[in-house]
């Protein structure tokens, strides 16, 4: 099967929800206490999805923490203002 206009296949994939609790995605990742909550390393999240992502990055970003992982990838944020201590002088 092709998009309308390419020639890029489009690839169906099928989940089961079966394995999830109450047969749905989860929004977020959260805790015993269904406390939200991020990682350092966002390969560290149980969920590693779109609105995880974005939650884990507002969350740094307020926090004051610029600079996470994927994995190997370092990402880094733009806190639009000066973070007294985030930088050594070494």
């Amino acid at each position: 099967m092709t998009s309308p206009g390419a020639d890029v296949p489009i690839v169906v994939r099928t989940v089961d929800l079966s394995s999830y609790d109450r047969g749905e995605l989860p929004l977020q990742n959260i805790d015993s206490r269904e406390n939200l909550f991020g990682k350092r390393d966002m390969a560290d999240l149980p969920f590693l999805h779109e609105a995880a992502i974005l939650y884990n990055l507002k969350q740094r970003h307020a926090d004051m923490q610029p600079y996470t992982r994927v994995g190997d990838i370092v990402v880094a944020m733009n806190p639009f203002r000066w973070i007294s201590n985030l930088y050594s002088d070494e």
